[in-house]
């Protein structure tokens, strides 16, 4: 029998800030979220008060110049503009055809002249060059490419070379990898760069820890058998954003979140209560994390005793027994947080619901997985 999908309080404000924020359409967004879009405006009625923006943006003037300054002011421009082209243009190089696939790319960013200019090519050159018939080859090369460059946008440019070409895969799409890799070279196609790990606190506790039941053995045969939480923080200029998730272990899908601007007892009680209210688990689940004193306190494990499940713990000090809590804390950040400068929690909690809810459970590709989303995994075992 099918469970009756139930929303937390946290995850309706959270996709009611999204819809007002304007950065996704009600109907994009309500189908990413997998509900009615008159189920959106009626939780907007129910929980949120009426908000106003106030924007004034300035005016000014700019002053005048004499000739000799406003002639330096255009020259180094012009230098900005050519370096700017030339750092871009580092991997283009190596041919002539290559230069010109250069300019054709990014004439909507500078003009031909200044891009022929600080490339080293004749306009007449290029402009005959682009009115020769391309070969078949390069009109699939071309097709290829944009199919690369839709996946890298709406993977937030986290994909690399695999990836990419596994859900060009999943388009019906064959390629090779070399191929793939070869075209996201040559076009400045980069995924974000990875930042290692480092443990961000030390558990300070007096109670006894529970035992590690998992062992490092993070696979699960069934939904809501096993899972895993931990905490983390994101800076914000108004400070610290502490986050605490619960993950399914079997398809790796977040279960439960949630956000706080500090780290006490709460927030690790609301994530796991999010959980437990979204997914109902059956007595004898295992839920694993460190040895935080969170975990440890009367309250938390009054907790787990009452929904019958089975307390685990990792090692002392040692991260990786709770690797895929970990694993997905790298990646929030690695993909999200820190490319990104926020100027409050708000604009933080905002991102975060939008990278758990919409990208990563929904939309973001897992090798574990054989290459599909934790919703979409989920869904398949239930069909089959």
């Amino acid at each position: 029998m099918t469970k009756r999908k139930t929303f937390t309080r946290e995850f309706k404000l959270e996709a009611i800030r999204l819809l007002d924020s304007g950065e996704k359409k009600p109907a994009d967004l309500a189908r990413e979220l997998g509900i009615p879009r008159n189920r959106l405006y009626k939780w907007r009625e129910q929980l949120l008060a009426k908000r106003s923006d106030g924007v004034f943006p300035g005016h000014g003037r700019q002053r005048g110049t004499d000739a000799e300054v406003a002639a330096l002011k255009r020259e180094i421009a012009r230098l900005k503009e050519e370096n700017e082209i030339l750092k871009k243009a580092a991997t283009y190089f190596a041919k002539q055809s290559l230069k010109h696939r250069f300019i054709a790319d990014n004439q909507g960013a500078y003009t031909v002249a200044a891009l022929c200019r600080a490339l080293g090519v004749s306009r007449c050159g290029y402009y005959a060059a682009r009115s020769r018939t391309p070969s078949e080859r390069a009109r699939r090369n071309t097709d290829l490419l944009h199919r690369i460059r839709h996946i890298h946008a709406t993977s937030r440019e986290n994909y690399g070379a695999v990836k990419t070409l596994e859900a060009l895969h999943a388009e019906g799409i064959d390629c090779g990898l070399k191929r793939v890799a070869r075209l996201r070279r040559v076009h400045g196609i980069e995924a974000k760069r990875r930042r290692r790990f480092k443990q961000a606190y030390r558990a300070r506790h007096s109670e006894p820890p529970a035992p590690n039941l998992l062992d490092r053995n993070f696979a699960a045969n069934a939904p809501d058998c096993v899972w895993a939480t931990d905490i983390t923080f994101v800076p914000t200029r108004e400070g610290w954003l502490y986050v605490a998730v619960v993950i399914d272990l079997y398809s790796r899908r977040v279960v439960g979140w949630a956000m706080h601007r500090r780290i006490n007892l709460p927030i690790v009680v609301e994530a796991l209560a999010m959980a437990i209210e979204q997914r109902r688990p059956a007595p004898g689940l295992i839920h694993h994390s460190d040895r935080g004193q969170l975990y440890l306190a009367t309250a938390y494990r009054d907790l787990l005793k009452a929904h019958g499940m089975i307390q685990s713990m990792s090692r002392k000090g040692d991260c990786y027994d709770n690797a895929v809590v970990e694993s997905f804390f790298s990646n929030l950040k690695n993909e999200l947080t820190w490319h990104r400068s926020f100027e409050t929690r708000d604009e933080a909690r905002r991102a975060i619901f939008d990278y758990i809810e919409l990208f990563y459970n929904r939309e973001r590709l897992h090798q574990t997985l054989d290459y599909v989303s934790p919703v979409r995994y989920e869904d398949s075992r239930v069909v089959a």
